[in-house]
């Protein structure tokens, strides 16, 4: 895919979109699971909001990029892909999803899409969410632990269906 990037409307963050994305925890909440100062908090969402960024997609994906504000302390610095299709329709390929990380986090950095908890469910529009470890080094402690990809041929030997793989791309960041 080739990316250029995007303009965020004054509307995306006046109407709470980018803080939101952000962090959607009450500031004194994120002051208390950080040791910092309400000011402190405040000051350090500005910063994440001013930093959200968008880009637009030659297959048709917009993807809203956000550094995340870890949790509770000590966890990992994350970024926060949002991401819609041109038709805005529930449905993408998990392997487009891929691609979309590895063009805009990094290939060695590794995601997560959250099903969360039904008391903590956003559904808001078809958009889909995926958490990325910031640092390339880092590793969720659970998944797979090598990389095992079969091409088609490989996959009906052993009654699986496959499609094609595609051929991988170098450099694939864009520009920011």
């Amino acid at each position: 895919m080739q990316w250029e990037r995007g303009t965020l409307t004054p509307e995306f963050f006046s109407k709470g979109g980018a803080a939101a994305m952000v962090d959607d925890r009450p500031i004194q909440h994120i002051a208390e699971a950080h040791n910092m100062t309400v000011e402190e908090a405040e000051a350090l969402v500005a910063e994440r909001v001013e930093s959200v960024r968008v880009y637009v997609s030659d297959s048709g994906y917009t993807v809203f990029i956000s550094d995340t504000i870890p949790f509770v302390s000590g966890w990992p610095e994350m970024v926060h892909l949002s991401i819609k299709n041109r038709e805005r329709s529930a449905l993408l390929d998990w392997r487009d999803l891929q691609e979309i990380k590895n063009d805009l986090v990094g290939e060695e950095n590794e995601a997560v899409q959250l099903f969360p908890a039904e008391s903590r469910l956003v559904d808001e529009a078809n958009q889909f969410h995926l958490w990325c470890l910031k640092d390339p080094e880092e590793r969720f402690p659970f998944g797979y632990t090598q990389r095992l990809v079969l091409g088609r041929k490989t996959a009906e030997k052993c009654g699986a269906e496959q499609r094609p793989l595609k051929t991988r791309k170098k450099n694939r960041k864009p520009s920011k």
